[in-house]
């Protein structure tokens, strides 16, 4: 499934500009409709976002159990 992000970073800027710059980041990434970690299938949910431990998006994925986990965009998994 694609899926957008989009992102809103703040610009550092020089201290002698006048206006702030905002720099709006926009990436498309096809994530896998399914995943197959530790012997369960995990289908993926509605839910992306960045991930906070090292800053790259990341989509939501959900087994049978309800259990949880997250796919960043270099294939690496963090559970939830």
């Amino acid at each position: 499934m694609k899926q957008s992000i989009d992102l809103d970073l703040e610009a550092e800027v020089p201290f002698d500009c006048v206006f702030p710059h905002t720099v709006k980041v926009v990436m498309e990434i096809d994530w896998p409709a399914a995943r197959v970690y530790e012997g369960s299938r995990y289908y993926q949910t509605t839910k992306v976002g960045i991930s906070r431990l090292n800053g790259q998006p990341a989509a939501e994925y959900e087994d049978a159990e309800a259990k949880r986990i997250w796919i960043n965009a270099d294939g690496t998994v963090v559970e939830d």
